[in-house]
């Protein structure tokens, strides 16, 4: 009877590293779950980031327009230089539209840039403003004579008048940058020619 109950009173620690090892398992599940929430959260910020970036890139691509001549007004014909700067743009296939209210031109020769930041409906333009002339418009998205539709869209056609505060003479290197609100900034740089002769209306592009 003593021997039995000196065995039962042996002593035991089996029970102990039970607990041990259930603990360190609790905490590497806690572990694990912080771990995984981190990377969730993680992972749902760049792919919105990612799914934003990927949305610019794309409005940054489609959004864009297309020049489809460029052509230098005289004030008479000995005037040997260039008054107005008329630059006739379209959007481009599968562009967005663009608001010519928020275009930003920009006109520069060898030793001069003018930015001209500001549309206007009415007067003649000059060193600041530019004006917009419509050549088609068939769903009235555009109108030179409105106070606020400025939209060009697919198979519209406007012409943009420029009056830089510079001359443009012959052989005269020329650079227009044409800044959209959306989309990649168009760039066209040219040489004026040798000579304007008895034209009034000087092509420069293409």
């Amino acid at each position: 009877m003593k021997a039995n109950q000196k065995h039962l009173l042996a002593k035991d620690d089996t029970a102990q590293m039970g607990i041990g090892t259930l603990i360190i398992f609790i905490a590497m599940v806690l572990v694990a779950a912080v771990a995984a929430a981190v990377l969730i959260g993680t992972s749902g910020v760049l792919q919105q980031r990612a799914t934003e970036t990927g949305t610019e890139a794309v409005s940054e691509v489609a959004s864009n327009i297309e020049i489809q001549s460029i052509v230098g007004e005289r004030e008479g014909i000995t005037t040997n230089s260039l008054l107005w700067i008329n630059v006739t743009i379209k959007v481009m296939a599968g562009a967005e539209d663009i608001d010519i209210g928020q275009l930003v031109c920009a006109i520069q020769n060898k030793t001069k840039r003018t930015s001209l930041i500001k549309y206007t409906t009415t007067g003649n333009g000059n060193g600041t403003f530019f004006t917009v002339s419509e050549l088609r418009d068939e769903d009235g998205s555009f109108n030179a004579a409105g106070t606020t539709a400025t939209v060009i869209n697919s198979g519209d056609l406007v012409s943009i008048n420029l009056k830089p505060s510079m001359t443009f003479g012959t052989r005269e290197q020329m650079r227009i940058e044409l800044k959209p609100e959306k989309g990649s900034m168009v760039v066209k740089e040219m040489t004026c020619p040798a000579t304007y002769g008895v034209k009034i209306f000087i092509t420069l592009f293409p």
